[in-house]
């Protein structure tokens, strides 16, 4: 199975970023377009999800309210469901409480509580993934300009900017 990788932002963008990687077999006319890896099995393993998968990234330069986010998130996974994907995963990642003395005085102090997190408020990104459960293990070209569009409208309503790709 390969691994087809897209990043955007981080470089002038400090650390906003997001990212797309395309789980399967890949078209070879987009291989320009990103990275490719390998990804392997051992031999008494069952591949982790059958069909063809991706995972959209989002990571933040400054924290923002965990409800914040979790909005966001669902907001994704609806785009995705739309796209006629599956839902495998979703995470926040960096969880912070922003209520503990080494942030008095800061504006993340300022975020409302989350009872969801234990304490938790505040997050600096977040994934998910989800699974194309059709017959095809191919992402066509076709398929990876469509979740590259919306990964794309999405990044611009999460930063309020449109993310460049850095230079390789």
């Amino acid at each position: 199975m390969q691994v087809f990788k897209i990043k955007y932002g981080m470089g002038e963008d400090k650390g906003d970023a997001f990212g797309i990687r395309f789980n399967g077999d890949i078209d070879s006319k987009v291989k320009h377009f990103g990275s490719i890896s390998e990804m392997f099995s051992g031999p008494d393993q069952s591949p982790i999800i059958k069909q063809r998968w991706i995972t959209l990234w989002f990571t933040f330069d400054k924290l923002h309210p965990y409800m914040m986010v979790c909005n966001i998130l669902s907001d994704l996974i609806s785009a995705l469901k739309e796209e006629n994907y599956l839902i495998k995963d979703s995470s926040l990642d960096g969880l912070v409480d922003t209520k503990s003395p080494e942030y008095a005085g800061k504006p993340e102090s300022e975020f409302p509580a989350s009872e969801a997190t234990h304490g938790c408020n505040a997050t600096n990104g977040f994934a998910v993934t989800a699974e194309k459960t059709d017959d095809t293990s191919l992402f066509l070209m076709e398929e990876i300009e469509t979740i590259q569009a919306l990964a794309i409208k999405f990044g611009k309503k999460v930063y309020g900017r449109v993310l460049k790709k850095p230079d390789y």
